[in-house]
């Protein structure tokens, strides 16, 4: 008898189609495209704010900004910290808004409108911008071009940064480590399937990913030396989340699995009747996923003792709000109490595409509408 799809089931549909993969705009920052490649631009769209639902949930409308877009383009990633929220569009225009006023500090065209870009990694005051073929740095002060570094091959995902390296999927299932200061490559691990699932940081030391195949590998990000393996049946829906100790694994291959951090047996895994693809969130020792059997569920992360389970609900843990999780399902944002998983408030987000936090504590709410306006909420 095929399972009664759950509440939580629908609605992470709505979570799917909605994730991303951003006042006045300032000039674009020298090192940009030409102007035959760059496309027309506009302002996002204004976002109306229906003040009373997000009051609702214990958060204040503190502004909105208007990044702009190219013609036609929407918000492809997003990044919030404590100091600047970091935006790109699908045409390739990068902002980067100042978090205590919503300024557009500044804005760049980094490639052709067509170009596939990977996503975004921040390393103190710098940028790197990944597309299929370069990895772009900026000085996140003042937008200048600081270094280009080509790949000489096609990147398949974002890097995951250890000082000067970069490391990041490649085509053919390759891992590999460029020197972004010397522009060389420093080693490549050959994976049995393609690796498409962002690289993960165990610690300072070590890094590790995952193929399309289901093989996960630990390795020693100087040497690449092989610390510890494992199979499962599937690829990883979102990146693995580490401590440092264990390595959580949300899996196509409908499970949830928890593996040693470095030599990667097995601590324990939870089976579902479908493929886990919300992003599991760890907060102090207690893993938050949701998949379509339980809906959101709380595990002790070195356990695997589920705590708590709610049914009705699911969606991915944006940030916590005086002890409570903040949950986002697509649609709605849902104050959940932590201890128990009883919802205590919950509010539809009309015309909202993502939600982003700078932090899993207390931190300010960036919502992301679907004209790529973005405005940021702080707790009440």
């Amino acid at each position: 008898m095929p399972t009664r799809p759950t509440r939580a089931t629908a609605l992470l549909a709505l979570l799917a189609a909605g994730t991303i993969a951003g006042c006045s705009a300032s000039p674009s920052s020298s090192g940009g495209t030409s102007a035959s490649a760059r496309g027309t631009t506009r302002l996002a769209e204004p976002f109306t704010v229906d003040h009373a639902a997000w009051n609702a949930v214990g958060y204040r409308w503190d502004w909105t900004s208007r990044p702009p877009l190219i013609t036609g383009a929407r918000i492809a990633f997003a990044d919030a910290y404590d100091d600047l929220i970091v935006v790109q569009d699908t045409g390739s225009m990068v902002s980067v808004i100042e978090a205590p006023t919503g300024k557009v500090r500044w804005n760049k065209q980094v490639r052709e409108t067509n170009t596939r870009f990977l996503g975004n990694t921040r390393v103190d005051n710098s940028l790197f911008v990944t597309n299929e073929t370069d990895l772009f740095e900026f000085d996140l002060a003042t937008g200048n071009t600081l270094d280009r570094t080509g790949l000489s091959t096609i990147a398949t995902t974002a890097p995951v940064m250890f000082g000067n390296l970069a490391i990041l999927g490649a085509a053919g299932g390759r891992l590999i480590a460029v020197d972004v200061r010397n522009d060389i490559r420093v080693w490549e691990y050959q994976f049995d399937g393609l690796i498409e699932t962002r690289p993960t940081r165990v610690d300072d030391w070590t890094v590790s990913a995952i193929s399309t195949l289901g093989q996960i590998r630990t390795l020693d990000v100087e040497s690449a030396t092989s610390k510890g393996t494992a199979r499962i049946s599937g690829d990883a829906s979102e990146p693995m989340v580490s401590d440092g100790y264990i390595t959580y694994v949300a899996s196509l291959d409908q499970s949830l699995y928890a593996f040693d951090a470095v030599e990667n047996f097995r601590l324990w895994r939870k089976r579902s009747s479908a493929p886990v693809t919300v992003q599991p969130v760890l907060i102090n020792g207690v893993l938050y996923a949701t998949t379509s059997d339980t809906g959101l569920m709380a595990i002790q992360g070195d356990t695997g003792e589920v705590r708590w389970t709610n049914p009705s609900i699911g969606g991915w843990v944006v940030t916590t709000s005086k002890g409570d999780l903040m949950v986002w399902n697509g649609r709605d944002l849902m104050r959940v109490d932590a201890e128990r998983g009883d919802l205590i408030a919950q509010a539809t987000l009309s015309g909202v595409s993502g939600l982003r936090s700078n932090t899993p504590f207390d931190g300010e709410i960036y919502a992301i509408s679907s004209e790529g306006a973005v405005a940021r909420f702080s707790p009440r």
